[in-house]
């Protein structure tokens, strides 16, 4: 292939100005993030995600061509930078950078780093996926405090509740975003978080308004069981039920004691209030004169 052909299939993935301005660091952060989302996007099962990745033809990273997907065509340029049309395009310092950083990892285990983006979900060996993600970040010298945890999630996915997912979509297209903002796993990952926090708000939805339940206290004018919401505190002058039969005096004990904050039970600590008499200002003046005439005695 010539140079040509080369710059020209380059420059219809990425921008080629881009590539020649980025150091090893950089580049090396676009192809592990698109590797991640690549495993995050098959752990979740999204269909329109893994047809972007259906791309075994070029999992040994020995060709190149536009149909690469993402994960692969990062990894063409990280793991071939120390070839010579390569070496024409990125900055020499970098080349060499990372030419050094991929030479540390085998070519059995490049094949099978890629060849994981092209699988389904029962055919990865999950432990291994999470333990290829540690390595890129190691070998790679990365600093992204948040790879651990992502490798974490996506290895022990089945354990994870909606919260948890949707915080592993977040700091998967967070760095994507970061890396890469010209991938086309992006709108796949940003669907998948916004998608995942609504279904985790429309849970907590449903779950604040069962609480609620549990403390309404609703005033009886003589219309029903369901009569409307009192507004003053219970036992204050009105006549107060509950639909299960709990009085308005348990409800005032619990509500002292407990409140609700961001969905979390918080115990509340009754302040001890010291009750202060004060003076009449008019008769303080007629005692302070020395007149007691018609001040008023309990």
């Amino acid at each position: 292939m010539t140079m040509s052909n080369i710059l020209q299939m380059l420059s219809e993935n990425v921008s080629l100005q881009q590539i020649r301005m980025m150091k090893s660091t950089a580049i090396a952060n676009a192809y592990v993030a698109n590797y991640v989302a690549a495993l995050t996007i098959i752990r979740a099962h999204d269909e329109k995600g893994m047809h972007l990745l259906n791309d075994k033809s070029h999992i040994k990273m020995d060709k190149f061509g536009t149909s690469m997907s993402r994960p692969n065509f990062w990894g063409f340029i990280v793991y071939n930078s120390d070839v010579k049309n390569i070496k024409k395009i990125i900055l020499p310092t970098t080349a060499n950078e990372l030419a050094k950083n991929a030479g540390r990892i085998v070519g059995s285990r490049r094949t099978k780093l890629q060849s994981y983006t092209t699988m389904t979900d029962n055919q990865i060996n999950w432990t291994d996926a999470a333990y290829s993600i540690k390595l890129l970040k190691v070998r790679f010298e990365l600093t992204n405090s948040n790879l651990d945890n992502i490798a974490n999630g996506i290895y022990g996915w089945d354990s994870l509740d909606e919260m948890a997912k949707g915080d592993l979509f977040q700091n998967v297209f967070t760095f994507l975003m970061q890396s890469d903002n010209e991938s086309d796993l992006l709108p796949v990952m940003r669907r998948l978080t916004n998608n995942k926090y609504l279904t985790v708000n429309s849970i907590a939805s449903t779950l604040g308004q069962k609480i609620n339940k549990v403390f309404r206290v609703f005033e009886d004018d003589g219309a029903g069981d369901t009569g409307d919401i009192g507004t003053g505190p219970p036992g204050a002058g009105v006549n107060v039920s509950m639909p299960d039969g709990t009085s308005a005096q348990d409800v005032g004990n619990v509500q002292d004691k407990i409140k609700f904050e961001k969905g979390k039970v918080i115990k509340r600590r009754r302040r001890k209030w010291k009750v202060r008499k004060w003076k009449d200002p008019e008769q303080s003046k007629k005692i302070d004169s020395g007149d007691y005439s018609n001040v008023k005695t309990n």
